[in-house]
């Protein structure tokens, strides 16, 4: 009789572990979803607060489209491909956004998975940018030779390389040239990744333009944002007009003195309370297109860094501690704009001091003359 009585207690016990266990699973795949969801709201509040991280403009465009409560609305596209996003990023900085891409990934699945094959190539890239930068055994001149070899490669011949490759090492692991063709594996797994984002980003380019140009139509009124890209399956109207503002929406300086110019800035890192800023106003046309209209505009590559700090005043030093500190506050801008194809050196950038107009203000809470634009003024061809 006890010894039935101890079985009976013993099962209920293991009852209760179950219970319990079912509980935490539950809980904790509850807590994953909820972390899921914050990663885009976090990501809409820095792209809002221009304190956007790579995975933020990685998503931007994604979001604009799936913004059903408008928080987005006002923001422009962002017209960089995934590589140049990815290309000047550390190991670990790559390293992070892979973590972050994985997540987007996960909360694709749950939303029916239109835009899973764009979270899992980032990730792929990511991956192989990382493994390139790893990897310090390839000379100089190999690493030109496979460049070399993989330019202007379709995706199927792509696929068709790496299935050699991945023959030729299953064959031949400790063959002399093997270095040569991991570095060729590892570089095809980038352009084949780069390529279907391209793809990818081209079909989320048209589907704004259209959704632009369809709001624009409605409203009839101009919508900046949709001048940011051409779409060929727009309406005859709206693709003249983007024709039209095309040169006044240059295009990123992608000569390689200014990539490399932006390359060694941001080699340099963050101080401490320093985080790159990125909010952009809409460009004004240039005073000398008037006269040399032959010259086609460029839109200078920059690196902007915002400090912030903490201020101890009475108040603070009253109501906060070193160990709860007060709300960090905004202590200076640096301005990193490189412009080296300037044809008049000897004529200096420079700036003014706009006052916003009241819907560039941060909030609408905010009085519109708390906030100043500048505005960054160079020569031809910028």
């Amino acid at each position: 009789r006890e010894r039935m009585q101890r079985e009976r207690e013993e099962a209920k016990e293991l009852e209760m572990r179950r219970r319990e266990a079912e509980q935490f699973d539950n809980w904790e795949e509850k807590e994953e979803e909820f972390h899921r969801k914050q990663m885009k709201l976090r990501s809409k509040i820095r792209i809002k607060s221009g304190r956007g991280e790579p995975i933020d403009f990685l998503a931007k465009n994604i979001l604009i489209l799936d913004d059903s409560d408008d928080e987005l609305e006002n923001e422009t596209p962002e017209t960089r491909e995934p590589r140049e996003i990815l290309q000047y990023l550390s190991q670990s900085e790559l390293l992070q956004v892979t973590q972050d891409a994985n997540v987007y990934k996960e909360l694709e699945k749950e939303c029916g998975g239109e835009w899973l094959d764009y979270w899992r190539e980032v990730g792929r890239l990511c991956s192989s940018l990382a493994e390139k930068k790893k990897d310090k055994e390839i000379h100089p001149a190999v690493a030109k030779d496979v460049e070399k070899f993989l330019h202007d490669k379709s995706l199927q011949e792509l696929d068709g390389i790496l299935r050699q490759v991945k023959r030729k090492r299953r064959r031949e692991p400790d063959a002399e040239d093997i270095t040569y063709w991991t570095a060729v594996e590892n570089q095809a797994l980038a352009a084949r990744a780069n390529a279907r984002l391209y793809e990818i980003h081209r079909k989320i380019l048209t589907r704004q333009s259209k959704l632009f140009s369809s709001q624009s139509q409605k409203n009839n009124l101009p919508n900046h944002k949709q001048l940011n890209v051409l779409d060929s399956g727009a309406s005859q109207e709206f693709t003249t007009q983007v024709q039209r503002t095309q040169r006044k929406l240059a295009h990123f300086d992608q000569s390689q003195a200014a990539i490399d110019m932006e390359a060694r800035e941001r080699s340099k890192g963050l101080n401490e309370g320093e985080e790159f800023f990125h909010v952009e106003v809409s460009p004004c046309t240039p005073p000398w297109l008037a006269s040399q209209r032959h010259i086609t505009l460029i839109k200078p590559r920059y690196l902007n860094k915002i400090k912030t700090g903490f201020e101890w005043n009475k108040y603070n030093q009253t109501h906060y501690t070193a160990e709860e500190p007060p709300p960090k506050m905004v202590q200076g801008y640096i301005f990193n704009i490189f412009y080296p194809q300037l044809l008049d050196p000897s004529i200096p950038p420079t700036f003014v001091l706009e006052q916003a107009p009241p819907d560039d203000a941060p909030s609408q809470n905010s009085a519109a003359n708390e906030f100043l634009i500048i505005r960054f003024r160079a020569g031809p061809p910028y």
